[in-house]
C-alpha cells in the first residue's frame, strides 16, 4: 500500500508555489508595445510622422518575436506583444493611407491650382515691414 501511494506522488510536483521559479515578462513583448504606442500616437500627430514609419517597423519586428518567444515555458507577455503588433499594423495601414492620399490629392490640377491662388493671397496680405519688438 505504501509503494501505491509513493507512485502516485511520483507524479505530481510536490514543490511549494514560493519554490516555482517566478514567470518573466518577455522584454521584446514589452518592446513591441512600446514600439506599437510610439508609431500609433506618431502617425496620428503631424510633427512626429516622418518618424512613425520606422517604428511600426521596429514594432512589427518585436511583435512577431515577441509572440513567438512567450511560447516559451516562464515568459509571460503574449497580450503586450499582440496589442503591440496589432497598433503596429494600424499605424503601417494609417501611414500608407496618408502617403498614397497625398499623391492622389496632389495629383489633382484643381487642388494645385486652389493652393496656387491660397499663396498668392497670403503673399498680398503680407505686410510690408515688419515692426521690430
Amino acid at each position: 500500500m505504501s509503494s501505491t501511494a509513493h507512485g502516485a506522488d511520483e507524479g505530481r510536483d510536490t514543490r511549494s508555489y514560493h519554490d516555482l521559479p517566478k514567470a518573466k515578462t518577455s522584454a521584446t513583448a514589452v518592446f513591441a508595445l512600446i514600439f506599437g504606442l510610439l508609431a500609433f500616437f506618431g502617425i496620428l500627430s503631424i510633427l512626429f510622422s516622418p518618424i512613425a514609419l520606422p517604428l511600426a517597423v521596429l514594432g512589427l519586428i518585436f511583435g512577431v518575436v515577441g509572440i513567438k518567444r512567450t511560447t516559451e515555458p516562464q515568459r509571460t507577455g503574449k497580450a503586450l506583444a499582440i496589442i503591440g503588433l496589432i497598433l503596429s499594423v494600424l499605424a503601417l495601414v494609417l501611414a500608407v493611407a496618408a502617403v498614397v492620399g497625398g499623391f492622389i490629392l496632389l495629383d489633382d490640377p484643381g487642388v494645385i491650382d486652389w493652393l496656387d491662388t491660397r499663396l498668392a493671397d497670403a503673399r498680398e496680405n503680407l505686410p510690408a515691414e515688419v515692426p521690430k519688438p
